[in-house]
């Protein structure tokens, strides 16, 4: 996998990798840097047949702020418009997840 500019993987142990979101500074608010990581990452984790399980976390005092809409990118999204394509990013861990797992996943925001 490739450096990541806001996300931090990690394999601690096999068959685990940790995916960090790396911006504590902003909370790790979602920027379009970071939307760009996710979905390289995920998909690299996704096509790794040893790995089987993924934890989120994020660095600092908290998981996630939501988007980042000072340091968006180009175009900050529409108020009606998804700025995470949440069925994209669930599509690349479809490989290893399960419904037991996904409800879960859901309550995170994505």
């Amino acid at each position: 996998m490739t450096v990541n500019e806001t996300l931090s993987v990690q394999t601690p142990h096999a068959g685990v990798v940790v995916l960090q979101l790396n911006r504590p500074e902003r909370l790790n608010a979602i920027n379009h840097v970071m939307v760009g990581e996710l979905k390289e990452t995920l998909g690299a984790v996704s096509a790794d047949t040893s790995v089987h399980a993924v934890v989120i976390t994020g660095a600092g005092r908290g998981f996630c702020s939501g988007i980042d809409m000072r340091d968006f990118g180009p175009a900050i999204p529409e108020a009606t418009a998804p700025a995470i394509d949440a069925d994209e990013l669930r599509g690349d861990l479809d490989d290893f997840t399960d419904q037991e797992v996904r409800d879960p996943f859901e309550g995170t925001g994505l």
